[in-house]
């Protein structure tokens, strides 16, 4: 945990240093208090804890004029058992020309499409210490897609309830180890609903949950068009998680904290 801690100060005092940056900061907890098994009704407590701190960043200026339509990524990152650092990572903004009021570019008026990538150095707790000749093998690669369609209401910097009745769809993977499917509705004002579908090395988790937005002003003063989706201030999380494997149900309680400088 030292370790982890290390480098999320290390990533922070790299980019705080580094001149005029625009900023995105995403921190997330969830914990498991009980979990009940579906075979016998036995309880179990204190299980599965996620954590994750991430960094988006990208220089203020611009280069030869244009906007800037992409961000650097790099996080540290805890899951059961788990611990992770993303080395490097980008994240792509697809649909990042300005619109202009018409039929042609329509599309980008309406929706968010998003593309990744990340460069994964992981160690499991219950392995062996990392030796360095070994260390190719811990590396992994992630990919990831994620559009979001938002109403009409929801266009500029308007507050968290005009997003109500967006939706997103986010799909995640690490060839031959783990892909993520993930369904997320906002049928309430604050509230978002989601559904997911998570395996990992043949072990299926699937989920619901309720991520509340507690700052009704969560979508103001974007100053950049990158960041007119991004969430800011403290959001919520309860849930549930089915586990194929041990035949098992999860409660969790969570928390994200979200905060950006553009």
């Amino acid at each position: 945990m030292k370790f982890i801690i290390g480098i999320l100060i290390l990533i922070f005092y790299k980019t705080t240093c580094i001149a005029q940056l625009y900023i995105v900061s995403t921190s997330e907890l969830q914990y498991s208090p009980a979990s009940i098994s579906t075979l016998n009704n036995k309880f179990s407590y204190y299980n599965n804890i996620l954590f994750e701190q991430g960094l988006f960043w990208q220089k203020r200026y611009k280069e030869f004029g244009h906007k800037k339509f992409m961000y650097n990524y790099h996080s540290v990152y805890k899951r059961d058992n788990l611990y992770g650092i993303c080395v490097y990572g980008l994240d792509v903004d697809m649909i990042s020309e300005e619109f202009e009021r018409n039929k042609a570019n329509k599309f980008r008026y309406w929706n968010k499409l998003r593309f990744g990538f990340k460069i994964l150095v992981e160690k499991n707790v219950n392995e062996g210490p990392i030796v360095l000749k070994n260390l190719v093998s811990h590396l992994n690669e992630e990919f990831y897609i994620n559009y979001l369609h938002l109403p009409h209401k929801a266009r500029g910097d308007l507050m968290t309830k005009y997003r109500k009745h967006s939706y997103m769809i986010f799909i995640t993977a690490i060839p031959g180890q783990k892909m993520i499917f993930q369904v997320s509705y906002k049928a309430l004002e604050y509230v978002w609903f989601k559904a997911y579908y998570r395996k990992e090395f043949h072990i299926v988790h699937e989920g619901l949950s309720l991520e509340f937005e507690i700052n009704k002003r969560g979508y103001d003063h974007s100053i950049v068009k990158y960041t007119h989706d991004t969430y800011k201030g403290w959001s919520f999380i309860i849930g549930q998680e089915i586990t194929n494997s041990t035949n098992s149900i999860s409660f969790y309680i969570g928390a994200k904290f979200n905060f950006r400088n553009n």
